[in-house]
């Protein structure tokens, strides 16, 4: 059993989430925190924990009914795709609140980290309704807990941005990663916690219907790349006392985003992609996340943004991208179909080599269930085949 107790610190914001399992903290850095009724959010943040480690979870206080249905759903749905690494919990609290869904004027609260699929979700979505949502940014995901000083500049790289879209911008700091790591909640290769820190996070704010967050990849796409944390089958299904989780966009690929963005009157200068640490929130030009965006500009109009340190686009640009994750072949692919459909194959650099190791890669991945991996993983893999109690 994972037993969770909160404790309250209304003079530094800050909540702990305490476990025989190890602790949450959730600071909010500017603003007091809400008037808490339910712990629907420690229960939230712990599920993963209690998914892959087979435990069940007892809250010390009050949860909501919906919280607690839509919580047991989402782990047996999570159990029947990744059985070996997740299995279904109950939950059960001190106190379990009947109540129904608030009938009071619909609010939203968005999610906004600053890359190409919340900015774009973000942005289009203002210009067709204008602001009608407020956002959370989440820090302890993409900057770690305890590094104020980036965060800080994410903040002001995006702050004319969240001011022009939202009404009001909320921030937790939060450092439910590191127990997500302790216990290896995430599958190889993939993620999945990011959902349910997310989650977690919005929780606090009650007075929101709905919140919404922006698709990683179309609808097909998120066939191609399952299992990956934020989708649009689970997300629909999490619910908690008084909101449920929305998905935006899943009918629009990171390459048609980009090309959105680039022919918007937005300043590009806003957008945070890179995946190497030590440039964020810049975007070094050079890291593998950064040289599939820069191609998506390129597949556009030739151009690449002078939003990169590093502009160069050469025939070679694919070099730093690992070609066995599944996430990269599927922005590839997106890439070579916005070349395609715009019948730029002979300018686009390296597109021919670019076909040819991707559909490679593809067809290697698909018959080899080890490709990609790390020898130690192989051989943990091959024992646990070897050694399984349904073996046979």
């Amino acid at each position: 059993m994972l037993i969770i107790k909160c404790d309250i610190d209304l003079t530094k914001n800050k909540i702990v989430a305490k476990s025989n399992y190890g602790d949450i903290r959730y600071i909010l850095p500017n603003q007091d925190i809400p008037a808490l009724k339910l712990y629907d959010f420690a229960m939230w943040g712990f599920l993963p924990i209690a998914m892959r480690l087979g435990l069940n979870i007892h809250i010390q206080g009050s949860l909501s009914i919906q919280s607690i249905e839509s919580a047991q759903l989402v782990s047996k749905v999570w159990a029947s795709w990744l059985p070996n690494l997740y299995q279904a919990v109950q939950i059960t609290a001190e106190s379990i609140i009947h109540q129904p869904q608030s009938e009071q004027s619909q609010q939203n609260l968005t999610f906004f980290s600053g890359g190409i699929d919340s900015t774009f979700s973000s942005y289009s979505h203002f210009l067709k309704h204008g602001k009608d949502s407020d956002c959370l940014t989440v820090h302890g995901m993409d900057y770690k807990f305890d590094d104020h000083a980036k965060f800080e500049a994410l903040l002001d790289q995006t702050a004319a941005f969240r001011k022009e879209v939202f009404n009001t911008s909320h921030i937790i700091q939060t450092d439910a990663y590191n127990l997500y790591s302790k216990y290896g909640c995430n599958p190889k290769g993939s993620h999945v916690t990011h959902i349910f820190s997310l989650f977690s996070c919005a929780t606090l704010f009650d007075k929101y219907q709905h919140y919404r967050i922006a698709a990683d990849y179309r609808l097909d796409q998120q066939f191609f790349v399952h299992p990956y944390g934020s989708n649009t089958a689970t997300n629909r299904l999490m619910k908690n006392h008084n909101a449920d989780l929305t998905t935006l966009d899943d009918h629009v690929t990171r390459a048609q985003k980009t090309a959105f963005l680039n022919q918007s009157q937005l300043d590009l200068s806003t957008l945070s992609i890179c995946v190497d640490y030590s440039a964020r929130p810049k975007n070094c030009g050079k890291c593998s996340k950064c040289m599939r965006t820069k191609a998506m500009f390129y597949a556009i109009d030739s151009k690449i943004p002078e939003i990169f340190v590093d502009t160069q686009f050469n025939q070679d640009w694919f070099q730093a991208i690992p070609f066995h994750s599944k996430l990269n072949r599927a922005f590839i692919f997106d890439i070579l179909a916005t070349v395609e459909s715009a019948s730029k194959q002979d300018e686009f650099p390296g597109y021919s080599k670019l076909k040819n190791k991707v559909t490679a890669a593809s067809k290697r991945a698909e018959v080899n269930p080890f490709y990609g991996m790390k020898f130690k993983d192989i051989i943990r893999n091959i024992l646990k085949i070897l050694f399984s109690p349904n073996r046979g």
